[in-house]
């Protein structure tokens, strides 16, 4: 079951970041494994709704302002609605290392993104994330 709240996106083909509103994850770090747990006042979650306004992935990860680099936080969980993990983001969202984080998600097809493109401030190259309808998770593309 998706958790947290998002503002509606405009009726568009892709969703930019700025319409996601991540809030506090109810459940803190429950369910989530133990590289979770020192961070279970930090976790939050935010849905990402398709054009329609259904939503399609949940995001679920930690901001903690100002985080010792030394202590690495997982990296944020991509969801299906159920809670199947389908993907993990390359960096934390909305910051990673005090830079902005941006994701655009992209060519929506049966109710997911096939792409999520993520944009890192100070970085020259966007990446991205492409759906696999085979093995059903995002990966890398190359």
């Amino acid at each position: 079951m998706l958790t947290g709240a998002c503002s509606k996106a405009p009726n568009l083909e892709d969703v930019e970041s700025p319409e996601l509103q991540c809030v506090p994850r109810g459940l803190g770090a429950e369910g989530l494994g133990t590289e979770w747990q020192s961070f279970a006042g930090h976790v939050y979650t935010c849905v990402v709704l398709d054009p329609d306004g259904i939503p399609a992935l949940e995001i679920i990860g930690v901001s903690v302002p100002g985080l010792d680099q030394s202590r690495s936080a997982p990296r944020p969980l991509i969801l299906l609605p159920g809670g199947r993990m389908v993907g993990r983001l390359p960096y934390q969202y909305p910051q990673d290392a005090g830079r902005s984080v941006r994701l655009r998600f992209e060519a929506w097809h049966h109710g997911i993104p096939e792409r999520i493109g993520i944009g890192l401030a100070d970085t020259v190259a966007p990446s991205s994330l492409m759906w696999n309808g085979e093995r059903r998770v995002y990966e890398t593309q190359h």
